[in-house]
């Protein structure tokens, strides 16, 4: 599996700019095994439904794309 080094110092570099000036909560996911689709997939549902409903929330994505297969 290719890893996105350019992506993942663009994630670390907004996470901090986001955590020290914006005082957001953050969640970085870089490891291999946190990067599938399935793995992105139920992260992002699991914020989606648990922790960003009815609050304001900020996802932040870098990398090649990622297919929204249902609603």
């Amino acid at each position: 599996m290719q890893t996105l080094e350019k992506s993942a110092a663009d994630a670390r570099a907004i996470a901090a700019v986001l955590r020290d000036f914006g005082d957001f909560q953050v969640e970085l996911l870089l490891k291999p095994e946190e990067t599938t689709y399935e793995a992105l997939a139920a992260k992002l549902r699991e914020f989606l439904e648990q922790r960003a409903l009815r609050h304001e929330a900020l996802i932040y994505y870098t990398g090649h794309g990622f297919p929204v297969i249902d609603g």
